[in-house]
């Protein structure tokens, strides 16, 4: 595979033994400012100067503890657009990662570029020297302060030349950020005006962002969806609007990050007294993009290439968001700019979709308990069979590995579909209260008290054991071989009936999470988590601008 092999070449290049040494390496190299190795690295990668950035997310990125999860293009593209202006000189990057926000701003201007984790450093200072770029990078934890290095990137003739230094931190004209989402603290971290509870600091990074901004500078954020409208961040967002510091607000649509599925928003502020906000709702992406991810779950998985697809936002759609912000353009199914007044009314929930006209197409669903039967039958069907195999065999079948990760996706999926009837079963008699909540939902949109079935049909284990038998551990019967293609071939047909139901079943749910009308009570504590869910309509496709 191409990415493999000049991946390999990259880590040759480095002199590494294997890609976990890269980051260590990597940081002689940019420090000893060897210019040859970045005249060697652009021969082996070619226009694709961003491909240190695709070996540190496939192989060496943080995906639990630090949550890592790197921005896409399309979105680094919309975060650059948006945040640009006349006055900009000095930009200020939080949590940068290997700089694929910064990498799309203008890369004359002189740049700062905050990052938590050693291992990254290495990458964002070779990304920033290859093109040349000037201004610190800061490796430190944004919110409790503690600085462990500071490194100096001044231009010279090609490459950046890189030195450790003990700089002052300048203010800043812009911020962009795409902090780690959902983080919690041991403790509340407090600023001039307000306190950010340690529960989650989704906001902690953006006041930690207005600090040093300039009067004329602007901010962008890309944030978790709950923010816009979770009860235990209504005191942020209030102070926000009060002071007349929010922008825009886009909600952009979900699948266009590799490692998380939580439906995303950008937050735009300036210091500028916005007497107005404009909102922008974005449901379907123009475009799909293909990106190599490793397997998940399984060891034997690890080590595999997997393709996904993700959505993308094309350049016409990142047009049309900049226009209708700057323009306070009215457009039904699209964007809306409304005076503080009504922000202020809806409680200061500022969920584009509370205020945007929508011209809506009504869709019917069956029933819960009818989808959910469907989906326990088709999934009980393949529970009255129990399929072990040796894990050797199981590589030698391929496909039965790729049914086994099937499987444990899921569940996964099963699992959260599963949470997500339990809290409506738990706000149902709260939700009835609300008379336009009634008013808005169909007769036969009702709650349930039924769950869905775990998958307990396949187990692919380390013991010499097969099951539905095979006498001969090591090589595999024709009849057995028979029996498994036909099993396959059946197992294939019952996932794509599941999936289907499914489907209908997340379709079902999601419009009664999103709804904007709907008031949960101040008296009920909900949890944030319940705000992370994309809504889903029947709009149709939305057209460009121009």
């Amino acid at each position: 595979m191409e990415f493999k092999d000049k991946a390999n070449k990259v880590k040759v290049l480095f002199a590494c033994e294997n890609f976990q040494e890269i980051p260590e390496k990597l940081l002689k190299i940019v420090l000893g400012n060897n210019t040859t190795i970045y005249d060697d690295y652009l021969q082996i990668v070619g226009n694709d100067t961003n491909f240190i950035q695709n070996i540190y997310q496939y192989y060496l990125a943080d995906r639990k503890e630090l949550k890592q999860d790197f921005t896409p293009n399309s979105l680094s593209k919309l975060i650059s657009v948006l945040s640009a202006h006349e006055n900009e000189e000095i930009i200020y990057d939080m949590c940068a990662g290997t700089g694929a926000l910064t990498l799309n701003k203008n890369t004359e201007k002189r740049f700062i570029l905050h990052e938590i984790n050693e291992d990254t450093i290495s990458s964002l200072l070779f990304n920033l020297a290859l093109r040349n770029m000037q201004g610190l990078v800061i490796n430190g934890d944004i919110l409790s302060g503690e600085i462990k290095q500071i490194y100096s990137l001044v231009k010279t003739d090609k490459y950046s030349e890189i030195s450790i230094r003990d700089n002052q931190i300048p203010k800043y004209d812009t911020v962009i950020s795409n902090p780690p989402f959902n983080l919690k603290n041991e403790k509340d971290i407090s600023f001039e005006d307000i306190t950010i509870k340690k529960s989650s600091l989704n906001y902690a990074f953006v006041f930690e962002g207005l600090k040093n901004l300039n009067n004329n500078g602007i901010m962008a954020f890309i944030l978790p969806l709950g923010v816009l409208s979770s009860r235990i961040e209504h005191e942020y967002r209030k102070y926000l609007i009060d002071n007349k510091l929010v922008k825009a607000v886009i909600t952009v649509p979900g699948s266009m990050f590799e490692s998380t599925s939580i439906p995303t928003c950008i937050l735009i502020l300036s210091k500028q007294e916005n007497k107005e906000i404009s909102f922008v709702n974005i449901e379907q992406a123009d475009e799909k993009i293909t990106i190599h991810t490793r397997g998940t779950g399984k060891k034997c998985h690890e080590n595999r290439v997997y393709n996904k697809k993700l959505n993308s936002l094309s350049d016409e759609q990142i047009t049309d968001i900049q226009l209708s912000i700057t323009e306070k353009l009215d457009i039904a199914g699209f964007s809306k700019t409304v005076k503080l007044d009504e922000v202020h009314e809806n409680d200061c929930i500022i969920t584009p979709n509370r205020y945007i006209d929508f011209v809506s197409i009504e869709e019917k669903h069956r029933s819960f308990e009818d989808i959910i039967d469907d989906i326990n039958r088709t999934i009980n069907d393949k529970n009255k069979f129990k399929i072990t195999l040796n894990l050797t065999i199981a590589k030698k079948l391929k496909s039965w590995v790729e049914l086994a990760e099937e499987k444990d996706k899921n569940n996964e999926l099963i699992k959260e579909t599963n949470e997500l009837l339990e809290r409506l079963d738990t706000l149902q008699e709260l939700y009835k209260k609300s008379k336009e909540t009634i008013d808005a939902i169909n007769e036969d949109m009702f709650y349930t008290d039924k769950r869905i079935t775990q998958e307990k049909w396949l187990t692919i284990t380390r013991s010499a054991k097969n099951e539905i038998k095979n006498t001969d551990l090591k090589e595999l019967s024709e009849t057995f071989k028979t029996n498994l293609s036909h099993c396959e071939m059946m197992i294939r047909y019952l996932n794509n009936r599941e999936n289907e139901y499914l489907a209908e079943l997340r379709d079902k749910l999601l419009p009664l999470l999103m709804n904007g009308d709907l008031k949960v009570p101040t008296e009920m504590t909900v949890p944030e988590e319940d705000n992370f869910v994309e809504k889903i309509t029947c709009e149709e496709k939305q057209k460009t601008l121009l």
